[in-house]
């Protein structure tokens, strides 16, 4: 009996006390992905679900017609349900693991970054046709050309972001203005929570988890057991990511230069091996009929790496991507509230407002043989290029 509770505990440690390997999460990440793929017909995407809150929001209020109207329930639309269980899976793993602190904003001008953010990734997604993961993770395992549009505006984006960074640092220490300090890796300022009052949120998130499940199982939603699956994919998501601490940010941040480039470098691998699982499964989604070929496949065109450089830019001012917001937010950093409300009330005018069209391009419309090694080829590359910026600064 001794030796089982050993075992449990080195167990629990090594999944709710110790970070998670970035190829680790990377590999799960990819899998996840393709799986939720089959399941929901669709990749895992974010922005378009914070589209479905901020309808909901307006009409509320008889304003849908800046915003248009919602077309299904929080509950009935799969990227909201899925990321609602990024949220809450990203939050039990933080008070679980015992890293969830209620952390107000340090200043008034990280307020201001955490709005600005939020619109520019909310103008961002609309140029790119999605966020870090619609628009480059998920993008890319859809075999769509436009997801390596938004890696090379990501990739400029991150750049500029941590020029931005160092401006500000250097600003701050020549006007000796504490307002203006930052820390490139974190969102949050004074911890406002006692620990012990941590359970109180966890038994508050896990009846809000089983009140959902009852309302499919005995509700009167029209196939509830897709949206339930849903629900669980995005709390796998949101637990791996927290645990991994898997940022986006940090990845595309501080891959040239700053502070965490050892982290980047890892997570850029991560994103690989995760790319890698997820375009062999979208090769057999799409090959063998599973999934619409052209399904997730979106325009591409310069808008997709302007879309990726101001997305990239204003992540950097927020704080956190897309997925990394709803984690930092189960994890209790009130900015990202801040920002994921700025997005619900921007994105939705902003994509009613900017209309692109234009043709989307299907890898494998060169062949499946072609578009496999194509897409192998540009992975490789990818790679290549990482390893290369390894070794430079070693």
């Amino acid at each position: 009996m001794a030796s089982f509770k050993v075992t449990f505990k080195r167990f629990f440690d090594n999944i709710f006390r110790e970070p998670w390997p970035e190829y680790f999460a990377g590999i799960l990440l990819g899998f996840v992905n393709i799986v939720f793929y089959a399941w929901a017909l669709k990749p895992y995407t974010i922005f378009s679900g914070y589209q479905n809150w901020g309808q909901h929001i307006y009409s509320l209020i008889n304003l849908n017609w800046i915003s248009g109207s919602p077309l299904a329930s929080v509950l009935e639309d799969k990227t909201s349900v899925g990321i609602i269980g990024l949220f809450f899976g990203a939050s039990i793993a933080a008070i679980i693991s015992k890293e969830f602190r209620i952390r107000l904003p340090s200043s008034r001008i990280q307020v201001v970054e955490a709005v600005l953010g939020g619109i520019l990734m909310s103008l961002g997604v609309v140029l790119s046709f999605g966020c870090n993961w619609g628009g480059f993770f998920s993008a890319i395992t859809a075999l769509s050309l436009h997801g390596w549009a938004m890696f090379s505006g990501l990739l400029i984006g991150g750049y500029l972001g941590q020029k931005y960074i160092i401006w500000k640092v250097s600003f701050a220490t020549r006007m000796h203005e504490e307002t203006f300090k930052v820390k490139s890796s974190e969102l949050g300022g004074r911890h406002i929570l006692k620990r012990r009052l941590a359970p109180i949120f966890f038994a508050i998130e896990a009846i809000t988890i089983i009140l959902i499940m009852a309302y499919y199982s005995f509700g009167p939603i029209k196939d509830a057991g897709l949206y339930a699956v849903i629900l669980l994919f995005g709390i796998i998501v949101g637990i791996i990511i927290q645990r991994s601490r898997f940022c986006f940010t940090t990845a595309f941040r501080d891959l040239f230069f700053g502070p965490e480039f050892q982290r980047s470098i890892r997570l850029h691998k991560g994103i690989i091996l995760g790319l890698l699982a997820g375009v062999t499964g979208g090769f057999v989604l799409k090959y063998r009929g599973f999934v619409e070929p052209l399904n997730y496949v979106a325009p591409v065109s310069l808008t997709n790496i302007l879309g990726g450089i101001i997305f990239a830019f204003g992540m950097v001012l927020a704080g956190a991507c897309a997925s990394g917001i709803l984690w930092r937010a189960g994890e209790g950093h009130v900015n990202a509230f801040i920002t994921i409300f700025t997005a619900v009330l921007a994105y939705p005018i902003l994509r009613k407002s900017f209309n692109f069209t234009g043709i989307g391009f299907f890898i494998p419309n060169i062949g499946w043989t072609n578009g496999m090694i194509l897409t192998y080829m540009l992975l490789f590359l990818y790679l290549l290029f990482i390893l290369y910026l390894e070794g430079r600064k070693s």
